[in-house]
């Protein structure tokens, strides 16, 4: 699969939560031995265009995850 660097996606920040519950009403959460289940949110500013082939790759792999999509002003202030 491709990765969000090669869609041109400048840059991506995974939060690692403590502990959360997902559509299945499960509650998730990271252990000390054991951190494959802990609930992770990742945050991705991108235009629309790469988002819609992001969210195309997803489906094509059939990635289940829940998001939340907001539009914002991106860029930056330097070179």
């Amino acid at each position: 699969m491709l990765s969000a660097r090669e869609l041109g996606i400048r840059g991506a920040t995974i939060f690692a939560a403590s502990e959360g519950f997902g559509r299945d009403k499960k509650i998730h959460a990271g252990h000390f031995f054991e951190l494959g289940d802990q609930p992770q949110e990742i945050v991705v500013t991108a235009s629309e265009e790469q988002t819609a082939k992001l969210f195309s790759l997803l489906k094509a792999e059939k990635v289940d995850i829940s998001y939340i999509k907001t539009p914002v002003e991106f860029g930056t202030t330097g070179e």
